[in-house]
């Protein structure tokens, strides 16, 4: 992990705190606390913009069969000062003979990710595992908007919560399917009460690109392509000043 605040011209290395092992997969701040998501070392949080972590994997899931040695790879983070989101991202694990990919679904934290808690109810459950545990769509990406929290997952498409993680639903409306399969989105961004989401495509075949728009809360969906060319995918997004 790197740093710079406003006093440094250059960016400062900041591994106080972090898993010699750990490979970092994404970075996100929930009011002031700023969480690193690994492969297999679980969650890391900061108190003080960077400068030190610490592990936090209080309640967050290991892989059955690992004796809690291996976390589940982190997918996205999303929350306000008053909840933190996680998602559990793609993993392959041998499941009756075969690897599939699955996921661990979304944990939630009230007290700056001390503590990690299930919240699945509504989530897409695609099998079960060895042990005969629930396992999830993967998460790819998260937001956390003014009317709502929003998750993209593999293959199942927008899933949406109102009430801080207690309940999901998904959120599909207006979006294209290949396959019974939506798209994957790299992201959500609000502006002006718009939400805006970066599609990527589906898991195979093509198409399932673009941006898309949602002017109800994220509740449906329509292309905003006008302009971008067909078949790029959206893997940023960025707003400013009303300028997108």
């Amino acid at each position: 992990v790197f740093y710079r605040d406003g006093a440094l011209t250059d960016w400062e290395s900041s591994q106080d705190g972090v898993p010699s092992a750990a490979q970092l997969r994404v970075i996100g701040r929930t009011g002031s606390t700023h969480f690193a998501g690994t492969m297999t070392e679980g969650v890391l949080r900061s108190t003080d913009l960077g400068v030190h972590w610490s592990t936090a994997n209080a309640g967050y899931p290991t892989y059955n069969g690992t004796a809690g040695l291996q976390y589940r790879e982190v997918g996205a983070f999303a929350g306000n000062a008053q909840i933190a989101f996680v998602g559990t991202g793609v993993s392959i694990e041998l499941i009756n003979g075969s690897f599939t990919i699955t996921g661990g679904g979304v944990y939630r934290s009230t007290n700056g990710g001390l503590l990690w808690t299930e919240a699945n109810n509504g989530f897409p459950i695609i099998g079960t595992d060895n042990f005969g545990e629930f396992v999830y769509d993967p998460v790819i990406s998260m937001a956390h908007t003014s009317s709502a929290t929003l998750t993209s997952t593999f293959q199942r498409g927008i899933f949406r919560s109102t009430n801080g993680g207690s309940g999901w639903s998904a959120a599909n409306t207006g979006l294209p399917q290949s396959g019974g399969r939506f798209p994957q989105f790299s992201g959500f961004l609000e502006d002006q009460g718009v939400i805006f989401a970066g599609a990527i495509g589906f898991v195979a075949g093509s198409g399932g690109t673009g941006l898309f728009r949602s002017t109800n809360g994220g509740l449906g969906w329509a292309l905003a392509n006008n302009g971008i060319p067909v078949g790029r995918r959206v893997t940023g997004l960025l707003a400013e000043d009303g300028i997108l």
